[in-house]
């Protein structure tokens, strides 16, 4: 299976809310993944992709995070849900309050080397899921992603990251 297409247990649906998805694997959210903003992160200054070309540990952690970004994949976990709700705000723009969960049973001791974190990349995948939700729904205008917050809660064993956004129109495309 294609890792872009739709697993079985993947479901996403309209009605009540917008949109809202469960169960969603990550293979659709790599190409978003933001790897200056991961490097920054971890204190490897530069933009991605000229910085794996200047700086051999950000190339080692690119190899490494790649590695288990397709191991994920291939396993499909983690799992992301994501529930979407559009209301006008008081310009008259649609204003979207979106939440998006993250549950994985790999945690930070299955990582290594020590700068690859479950807790970061877990982040910057919810800020993946965050871009890519936004171009969906851009129907011909920028929307823009403005962070509420990112949360993690125990789970017993592995991770469960909650994170928060405002989706909100800027401005439409000529």
């Amino acid at each position: 299976m294609e890792a872009n297409s739709l697993r079985e247990e993947e479901l996403i649906v309209f009605g009540e809310h917008n949109v809202r998805a469960e169960g969603l694997t990550i293979g659709r959210l790599v190409a978003h993944f933001d790897w200056t903003d991961y490097f920054a992160a971890v204190g490897i200054i530069g933009t991605y992709p000229a910085i794996l070309y200047t700086h051999e540990e950000a190339d080692v952690l690119y190899e490494s995070v790649t590695a288990l970004l397709g191991g994920w994949i291939a396993a499909a976990d983690p799992t992301i849900d994501f529930s979407l709700l559009f209301e006008d705000g008081a310009d008259g723009k649609p204003v979207g309050d979106l939440e998006i969960v993250l549950t994985t049973q790999w945690n930070d001791a299955d990582a290594a080397p020590s700068r690859l974190s479950m807790y970061r990349l877990g982040c910057r995948l919810l800020k993946a899921c965050a871009a890519w939700l936004a171009e969906q729904e851009a129907y011909g205008s920028r929307v823009v992603c403005d962070e509420k917050e990112i949360s993690r809660q125990p789970s017993g064993e592995g991770l469960r990251l909650t994170g928060r956004w405002t989706l909100r129109v800027e401005e439409s495309e000529a």
